[in-house]
C-alpha cells in the first residue's frame, strides 16, 4: 500500500519493525493543509495540548504507569515548507520505557 494525499490510507494502521534500536512510539495524523492557518495556527494549539504535562496529560499518565520518560507533539507540513498545499503532518511522540515498550502490542 502506498500512502498518499489521495485518502487511500485515511484510517489505515501501519505497525513497522524499527531498523534500530529505539524506544518510541510516533502516531502521525495527516491533516488538511494549514497554510491558510497561519495567523490562527490552530496545529500549534493542538501540539501544545497533547504535549502538556500537567495532572491528567498523556505524558503523566504514561509516567505514573512506568509507560514512558517524554512526549513531543509536533505539527509539520509534508515537505518541510510552511505553505504546502498537500497536507499538514501532525506528530505525537513518546518515549517509552521497556515496561511501556512491552505494554506496546505488536
Amino acid at each position: 500500500i502506498s500512502p498518499g494525499v489521495d485518502g487511500a490510507c485515511l484510517g489505515c494502521v501501519f505497525r513497522l519493525m524499527p531498523l534500530q534500536d529505539t524506544n518510541e512510539l510516533s502516531m502521525i495524523w495527516q491533516l488538511p493543509p494549514q497554510s491558510e492557518n497561519k495567523n490562527s495556527r490552530p496545529t500549534d494549539y493542538v501540539t501544545f495540548l497533547l504535549g502538556h504535562e500537567s495532572a491528567g496529560s498523556i505524558l503523566a499518565e504514561t509516567k505514573a504507569r512506568g509507560w514512558a520518560t517524554g512526549l513531543y507533539a509536533t505539527a509539520c507540513t509534508m515537505d518541510g515548507f510552511e505553505d504546502n498545499t498537500a497536507c499538514t503532518m501532525l506528530n505525537l511522540t513518546i518515549v517509552l520505557t521497556r515496561q511501556g515498550l512491552h505494554e506496546w502490542v505488536f
